[in-house]
């Protein structure tokens, strides 16, 4: 069994000061800059935060973006995309960016849990004649 360690770990967007609005996984499956790569040739400050990029305000969040030149054609949809993934994303201005650990119910990591999901999921998978076999 392969623990997904680096997958484990998620960010938490308070005030958007401490994440690149790009480079790191904080919304959906992957970077945005892997899943718009158009748009992201397109920016002119790739390690721009998202705090940089979405400024809430009133309740209201207004974008800044920071292009080349303005999107067109098909990095105009691929822009109406961005806009819908990242619109249904709230942060907190009250708040910093933490990371949170999903293998862990308050979101903590500490050794003392990834020991015990160790002993649980790893250690429990080998029988003990498998671990007999790899001694010998």
């Amino acid at each position: 069994m392969q623990v997904p360690f680096r997958s484990s770990f998620v960010k938490s967007i308070g005030d958007g000061g401490d994440t690149s609005f790009w480079h790191e996984h904080w919304i959906g499956e992957d970077m945005l800059c892997n899943l718009f790569p158009r748009l992201y040739m397109l920016e002119i400050d790739k390690d721009t935060l998202i705090k940089e990029r979405m400024k809430v305000e009133g309740g209201c969040t207004n974008f800044e973006w920071n292009w080349m030149r303005q999107p067109s054609g098909q990095t105009s949809s691929k822009f109406d995309q961005l806009l819908q993934l990242v619109s249904y994303h709230t942060h907190d201005n009250n708040s910093n960016d933490q990371w949170k650990w999903v293998l862990a119910s308050n979101g903590q990591f500490t050794v003392k849990r990834l020991s015990s999901f160790i002993d649980e999921h790893l250690i429990g998978a080998f029988s003990l004649h498998n671990l007999l076999y790899a001694i010998i």
